[in-house]
């Protein structure tokens, strides 16, 4: 890579899909550009620099390229087709790619390594147009984080209060020990829903690919096995959770555990909002509000605050709307974004140039 390449005409890093298109509509700025400049950032530090490693499989440059150029050529000659038009996305390693693409759906598995899918996933067409380790003092408590964090959310609070709004504190939202025990009361064992029905799901998931070394759970724990020194590293050697449930049977009767606890969880949260007049409910993006989120099946929100002190980590708050509250949840999120424009900002390990 030539060691003096061009700066970019937008900042890579903070740089939003409204600050694109802006630059995008008004010809400042092409499609072209855009690629260009991310798949500079991607060579710089995805195995290189600081090895971020943030991107399993990147698509051919010049595939993404010429897809650029059209869509550039598109735009000029027929308009816009929407707001998205000619911005390139990241989808996680979950979801199938065409295999047109070129890209693996590893899933975050080595017995996955060169996997595709057979097309596109629905949320994959739905936007197109035609093994991190933590270091040990990562997740260590840390009381100087902590301090960080609720300073922060005071000043959010206060912002909050000085553009009209009301900030209720310490509102009582049930809490997942609180949830979890429901299950003597009939409901679901907050700890193995990710166990319901697993294999089966996973059966059917691996044997859908195009392509694939493993096609069911029983070939990925026994490829596992095999290649242990890449799939089973000193740091992570077992795969308990992937043997149980290759004789685990699914309960007959989870569904109707589960709408138990989901009743529970939404009732909580509709309850709580209702009660206090409020808009959303908002708790520690560290903590398990997250979880009672997704029992409820309701939205959540990912609001940022800033980045720790001690070791750059990022942090925030997450906020629940009540139920069909997805259009107040986004609305809430963008205000957010401009009133917290110190959320938006490069990490600190990226602020210098590399």
């Amino acid at each position: 890579m030539a060691a003096n390449r061009a700066s970019p005409k937008f900042n890579v890093l903070t740089a939003s899909v409204t600050d694109l298109q802006v630059e995008l509509a008004s010809r400042k700025l092409s499609s072209v550009e855009v690629v260009t400049a991310y798949f500079a950032q991607i060579d710089q530090h995805n195995t290189r620099g600081l090895k971020l490693r943030a991107l399993i499989s990147v698509i051919s440059r010049d595939l993404a390229l010429q897809q650029a150029q059209e869509l550039d050529n598109e735009r000029r000659e027929k308009g816009s087709r929407g707001p998205f038009h000619g911005i390139p996305v990241i989808v996680k390693d979950t979801f199938w790619t065409d295999p047109s693409l070129g890209m693996d759906t590893t899933c975050g598995s080595g017995a996955l390594s060169g996997a595709r899918g057979p097309r596109n996933a629905v949320v994959v067409d739905t936007v197109d147009f035609d093994a991190w380790l933590p270091a040990p003092h990562v997740v260590e408590p840390a009381e100087e984080f902590w301090k960080q964090t609720r300073e922060a959310i005071e000043i959010a609070a206060a912002r909050i209060r000085d553009a009209g709004g009301r900030v209720r504190r310490d509102v009582p939202l049930v809490t997942m020990p609180e949830l979890k025990v429901m299950e003597k009361r009939g409901g679901v064992d907050t700890d193995d829903v990710f166990g319901h029905n697993f294999k089966a799901s996973i059966d059917a998931f691996l044997s859908g690919y195009r392509e694939s070394p493993v096609r069911s759970l029983q070939e990925m724990v026994e490829y596992n096995r095999t290649h242990a020194d890449v799939c089973l590293p000193p740091d992570h050697p077992s795969q308990a959770v992937l043997e149980a449930a290759l004789t685990t049977n699914p309960d007959p009767d989870f569904e109707k555990k589960l709408a138990v606890t989901r009743h529970l969880a939404q009732t909580s949260i509709d309850k709580l909002l209702d009660d206090q007049n409020l808009d959303v409910v908002m708790g520690f993006g560290d903590g398990r509000i997250s979880s009672v989120a997704a029992l409820a099946g309701y939205a959540v929100g990912s609001l940022p605050l800033g980045f720790a002190d001690f070791n750059g980590r990022a942090f925030g708050v997450h906020a629940i709307p009540g139920r069909n509250g997805e259009r107040k949840l986004l609305e809430i999120m963008s205000a957010w974004e401009k009133s917290f424009p110190e959320g938006r900002m490069a990490p600190p390990m990226m602020g210098a140039k590399h």
